[in-house]
């Protein structure tokens, strides 16, 4: 008995992305933070060295550094992107109303995969780049908070310095998110061959 196919909403792919961005960013900030100090300072020898010296110094909070903007913007912003991901392969390919991919794998090229994935990754990049400015800004500078970050970037530089950069990381973005679900497709596509062609009785 094959259950039937379950329409997927809107919104869940909304909450599943917001999710997924939000335990992305809570795993992966502290290494950002190395990364930064890494690259604004050279007092460190390596990365360990550094995990070590900011510890000893600050203590474990402070690897958290400016995780605030970047944990509600990726929510956002990986939102937006797996939204627009199957909003952009119904609309330019007339899928029926978000849809599994389940149904419709013969009739999905990675081709338009890629493409559906580049227009998802400069959608996003325009959530994304105000809170990598703040956050990069908070991890490198002394700001009390979040809102004394982003009311001195506004004085100085006004609303336009939270877009600094914002054309390169869309070009970066686009073609790196589109790679990145065509390679999904792919790798999980071959996979499910894979198997199926294991568990098949001789």
């Amino acid at each position: 008995f094959q259950q039937p196919i379950q329409m997927v909403k809107w919104y869940d792919e909304v909450i599943a992305g917001g999710v997924s961005g939000m335990t992305g960013v809570v795993v992966g900030h502290p290494f950002d933070t190395v990364k930064v100090l890494m690259q604004t300072n050279t007092i460190f020898k390596n990365p360990i060295d550094c995990f070590v010296k900011v510890i000893r110094r600050d203590g474990v909070r402070s690897l958290y550094n400016g995780i605030v903007p970047p944990l509600g913007f990726a929510t956002i912003a990986n939102a937006v992107c797996f939204f627009s991901y199957e909003f952009c392969l119904r609309a330019f390919f007339n899928k029926k109303s978000f849809e599994t991919e389940t149904e419709h794998r013969d009739q999905i090229s990675i081709g338009q995969v890629y493409i559906a994935g580049c227009c998802a990754g400069f959608l996003q990049s325009f959530v994304c780049v105000p809170a990598e400015v703040i956050k990069c800004k908070q991890q490198a500078g002394k700001y009390r908070n979040v809102f004394d970050c982003i009311g001195k970037v506004v004085r100085s530089e006004g609303v336009l310095g939270l877009y600094r950069g914002v054309w390169v990381m869309a070009s970066r973005d686009t073609l790196s998110y589109g790679v990145y679900f065509a390679s999904y497709r792919g790798v999980k596509d071959n996979l499910q061959v894979s198997l199926t062609h294991n568990t098949m009785p001789p």
